[in-house]
């Protein structure tokens, strides 16, 4: 599990270094072989349900893994593996919510706009 859930690191690591903090000014920028291949470990062409099913064989370890597709609305049976960077944010990073609740920061706004 522990080495499985370096998955989802990487993933994270790879997707904010190599493609989202950069410029595309032309199409040259995305013909760079480093990040063509770092693209492909990405996961991108396969779906979350296969790519946690290559790594367990249980099924209750599958659904525990797989239910990260329910913020999104999603099916794992065809939502790209990318997707599973959101573990990071799960197991990795932690979840947060504001003090009070998610009304708290409309109720904090409505203070401020008064």
């Amino acid at each position: 599990m522990r080495e499985f859930l370096k998955i989802p690191s990487f993933q994270y690591k790879t997707a904010t270094e190599k493609f989202l903090y950069r410029k595309y000014d032309s199409i040259f920028d995305v013909m760079d072989f480093q990040l063509i291949t770092e693209g492909l470990k990405l996961n991108l062409f396969s779906s979350i349900d296969s790519f946690v099913n290559r790594h367990f064989n249980l099924v209750k370890a599958s659904q525990i893994l797989e239910y990260t597709m329910v913020f999104l609305g999603a099916s794992p049976y065809n939502t790209a593996a990318l997707y599973y960077i959101m573990s990071h944010d799960d197991f990795d990073l932690g979840v947060w919510y504001p003090k009070g609740g998610f009304s708290a920061d409309a109720k904090a706004y409505e203070s401020l706009a008064e």
